[in-house]
């Protein structure tokens, strides 16, 4: 299991679509919102998929 690589790197890979996701993989979910003009935000958090469900590794230091 392991981190991807940001999508700037040279030899980012992405996964095909019909990848199944197996217990033990590490993945990130990364949503964004951009604005045109003005800028935007990606949030990302790194899950672990776990035979129970996602076991989350970011976590924020403070609630919201």
């Amino acid at each position: 299991a392991g981190f991807s690589l940001p999508r700037v790197h040279p030899l980012f890979r992405c996964l095909v679509a019909d990848t199944v996701l197996e217990a033990g993989m590490v993945t990130s979910v990364e949503p964004g919102v951009y604005i045109p003009d003005f800028g935007g935000i990606r949030i990302e958090d790194n899950v672990v998929v776990g035979a129970e469900g996602p076991q989350y590794l970011s976590t924020p230091r403070q609630p919201w």
